[in-house]
């Protein structure tokens, strides 16, 4: 079965490509880290104490699959296009379209507050204290400076593009703001923030130029194993207790996070895992975090429906996982014929709608896509992972890259007198 999951998955990417004329793509960005995760675990992590992925988990992923192709397809045929406009592969400066210079002034005035911020925080309770679970998380990604950091993800990548297309010492300012958001990421302690960050720039770099693709992959895949084993190596030394972790919890820890939820899955599909919300309540968990800003703000309180699961055994050697991947979140618990179908419906929407995003955005000769970039990035790329959508953070994320897109874009003039 897994044999026919990677040729199924590598002619739907091929098929894609005669559309897209480009190797990343909705699809390809959904289904790679699949691909590259089922192979993994299979044919090597069986041997180290990691269960199998089951046969019906991977029937379910080349079904949905094919339903997202036919959703991918179905959005550039009704839009009349074949294929993306080839001039997006004919690199066009887009930097003189944005007010770059009031992009870093920004920037620098959000990192000395947020930098504040974090020295406050360590003046009062210690490193130790954010460098434990997600503390740091707690405390300065929340509130006003939580939001004004979150702020950073919408214009780092912008001036780290701006700055590796020139690469002059008038454009170092932008790299080093750049390396410091990743460093405030950093503490956080909470892997995915970082990733994320390395994830959107990736992405907006090759969606601008397809060269950076082969080094920006190799980049992504160290800067992922650096961000893990840096993360929990700084949390252990700080405690006093690196000395006695050994390299098998790096590596089966560092498994359980990249393949975990897929593994976790297997119990999805042999009805196991029973979700307290059906299909309607995950798609409400999915919405409700953007008018939950507000409402929280304003009200105090937080609606969502329940869409957690406990923490389940991946494995005979103690490695345990308590999130599924996207595709397997969204999988009926009901199993009924009718749910399947609605599932299947959704998955044709979810590729629809991606891909109209990314057609209308990438090539753009007056904008960077890097809405598209967030976007693709929570929906397509780390949907192996989980559901970033039931987060406020991936949704906010957003929101500040498409106002921030008209804010500093230089043919906008903001008039503040009546």
């Amino acid at each position: 079965m897994l044999i026919l999951f990677v040729i199924e998955s590598i002619l739907l990417i091929a098929v894609d490509y005669v559309f897209n004329k480009r190797l990343v793509s909705v699809l390809s960005l959904f289904i790679i880290p699949y691909v590259f995760i089922f192979i993994i675990n299979n044919t090597f992590m069986v041997n180290n104490g990691f269960n199998a992925i089951s046969k019906e988990n991977i029937e379910w992923h080349m079904l949905a699959f094919l339903f997202l192709f036919v959703g991918v397809s179905l959005s550039k045929l009704l839009s009349h296009k074949s294929k993306v406009d080839e001039n997006i592969n004919t690199f066009i400066d887009k930097a003189c379209n944005y007010k770059i210079k009031s992009m870093i002034v920004f920037a620098v005035i959000v990192e000395i507050i947020v930098t504040t911020s974090i020295i406050l925080i360590i003046m009062q309770n210690g490193f130790a204290y954010i460098a434990s679970g997600e503390n740091g998380e707690g405390l300065f990604v929340t509130g006003f400076v939580g939001h004004l950091y979150l702020s950073l993800f919408a214009i780092t990548p912008i001036l780290f593009f701006d700055w590796l297309k020139n690469r002059d010492k008038h454009k170092r300012i932008e790299l080093i703001i750049y390396l410091i958001h990743l460093g405030m990421t950093f503490l956080t302690f909470t892997k995915y923030h970082s990733i994320s960050l390395i994830m959107i720039t990736f992405l907006l770099c090759v969606l601008e130029e397809k060269k950076y693709l082969i080094k920006g992959t190799i980049f992504l895949l160290i800067i992922i194993i650096v961000v893990f084993v840096g993360n929990y190596l700084t949390s252990f030394i700080v405690r006093n207790v690196a000395s006695i972790v050994t390299q098998r919890f790096y590596f089966n820890h560092f498994w359980s996070y990249v393949g975990g939820s897929s593994i976790h899955a297997n119990y999805v599909y042999a009805g196991n895992i029973i979700y307290k919300s059906d299909f309607g309540k995950k798609i409400l968990a999915s919405i409700l975090p953007i008018p939950n800003m507000f409402i929280q703000g304003v009200f105090g309180i937080r609606i969502l429906p329940d869409t957690s699961t406990a923490f389940m055994s991946i494995g005979n050697n103690n490695s345990t996982s308590n999130v599924v991947d996207a595709i397997s979140f969204f999988y009926p618990s009901s199993n009924s014929l009718w749910a399947r179908c609605i599932f299947l419906i959704f998955l044709v929407v979810w590729g629809w709608i991606l891909s109209l995003v990314y057609d209308n955005t990438v090539g753009n000769e007056r904008k960077y896509p890097l809405p598209t970039a967030v976007l693709l990035t929570f929906s397509a790329f780390l949907s192996f992972f989980g559901v970033y959508a039931v987060l406020s953070s991936p949704w906010e994320i957003f929101l500040w890259s498409i106002i921030f897109n008209y804010i500093f874009d230089r043919r906008v003039i903001i008039n503040l007198k009546r």
